[in-house]
């Protein structure tokens, strides 16, 4: 149980990561868009999280 949480802890922050690179290589214009992009997607990937801890 505690591996699956570092490893959906390690996928987020990898994710943000990632997202963050590819708005900065983008351009200035879109960074904020792709960053807000990002967190949209951070989110929902932490919502899964939760619905599949919430069942036993």
């Amino acid at each position: 149980m505690k591996q699956i949480l570092v490893l959906a802890g390690l996928l987020i922050r990898f994710v943000t990561v990632f997202g963050h690179r590819f708005s900065i290589e983008r351009g200035r214009m879109n960074s904020a868009l792709d960053f807000r992009q990002t967190r949209s997607l951070n989110s929902r990937f932490n919502e899964m999280i939760s619905i599949l801890f919430r069942f036993p």
